[in-house]
């Protein structure tokens, strides 16, 4: 699990696909669990849905871009191009 927070190596397409798959239905599904507590009318469920939206689009970005990097660089093309 620690590779995917790392833009170091390399990744398979296979490892790219199934990252980007998987991370696209987490933060889905996070996302609406947090619109969820968001759209309740208290304020400690209202900062929980905010959490909850914001820690999952970060996490989710990050695991995303890294493994993006590290195909590219599979590929042969610059990761920061």
């Amino acid at each position: 699990m620690s590779k995917y927070f790392s833009f170091s190596g390399k990744a398979t397409r296979s490892e790219y696909w199934g990252v980007l798959l998987i991370t696209t239905v987490a933060v889905c599904i996070l996302a609406v669990i947090g619109v969820m507590f968001f759209a309740a009318d208290s304020a400690p469920a209202t900062a929980i849905g905010t959490l909850i939206i914001l820690g999952t689009f970060v996490a989710g970005t990050w695991i995303q871009m890294a493994t993006i990097a590290r195909r590219c660089r599979d590929i042969g093309i610059n990761p920061w191009f």
